[in-house]
């Protein structure tokens, strides 16, 4: 079943997707190593991440509309960061998902504080 993030005929779906692309306007580029805020694709990445649970590519695709290859590019930054990390699919499937690491969690939502107040 496709997260609901992804079910355009949800109305909040669309309140989501809206409020994505408001935040996109009020976070800045600057690395999480300088001291700042994390990118916007791993902020919006790991905000989905912590309300779906772990997911895999195909389901972060259809969730954002974005290609495979975006998406790898997107999480191996995250991975190398050691935002995420992949784990077996919970449900038995044969894709990986990504889950927020220990040191991802706090990030994220260091993150949401500083925008909020910006």
């Amino acid at each position: 079943m496709p997260p609901p993030m992804s079910r355009p005929d949800k109305p909040t779906h669309l309140v989501e997707y809206e409020t994505m692309l408001l935040g996109r306007h009020n976070l800045t580029a600057r690395s999480r190593r300088e001291g700042g805020l994390l990118d916007r694709s791993a902020y919006i990445l790991l905000s989905c991440i912590r309300v779906e649970g772990p997911m895999s590519i195909r389901q972060l695709s259809e969730a954002f509309g974005l290609d495979a290859s975006t998406l790898n590019r997107q999480t191996a930054a995250m991975l190398r960061d050691e935002l995420v990390e992949r784990i077996p699919d919970p449900d038995g499937g044969i894709a990986r998902k990504f889950r927020i690491t220990d040191e991802g969690e706090p990030a994220s939502t260091t993150n949401a504080r500083r925008s909020s107040a910006a």
